[in-house]
C-alpha cells in the first residue's frame, strides 16, 4: 500500500490564499528577501484553518500596521485573556507574569 504524496507548501498556500481572495504577492512580495524567509519558516499561519485570522503580510512595515492588525484580532484578545485566567487560576503568578511577557 502506497501513502499518497506529500502536498507541496506552496501549491496548498496558494490555494488557502485564494479561498481568503488574496494572493501570495500581495502578503509576501517575491522582491523582498526577507519577506520569503519569514513565509518559509512561519507560513503555516496562512493554510490555517478559517478560523485563524492571519496577518495581512508576512512582514509589517510600521508599528501602525501591528497595532491595525493586532486590534482587529479579537480572538487573539480573547485567547490571552483565557491563557491569563488559566494561570491565575493555578495560582503561579510567575508564570502569569511569564505569560504576559514580562519576565
Amino acid at each position: 500500500m502506497t501513502s499518497p504524496a506529500p502536498a507541496l507548501f506552496y501549491d496548498v498556500l496558494r490555494k488557502a490564499l485564494k479561498k481568503r481572495k488574496t494572493s501570495l504577492e500581495s502578503i509576501c512580495p517575491a522582491s523582498d528577501s526577507v519577506a520569503r524567509r519569514v513565509l518559509e519558516d512561519y507560513g503555516s499561519i496562512f493554510v490555517a484553518g478559517s478560523k485563524v485570522m492571519p496577518p495581512p503580510v508576512c512582514v509589517f512595515t510600521s508599528e501602525a500596521q501591528v497595532a491595525k492588525f493586532q486590534g482587529g484580532s479579537r480572538s487573539c484578545q480573547r485567547d490571552d485573556q483565557r491563557r491569563s485566567d488559566r494561570v491565575t487560576a493555578w495560582g503561579d503568578e510567575g508564570a502569569l507574569e511569564s505569560a504576559r511577557g514580562s519576565t
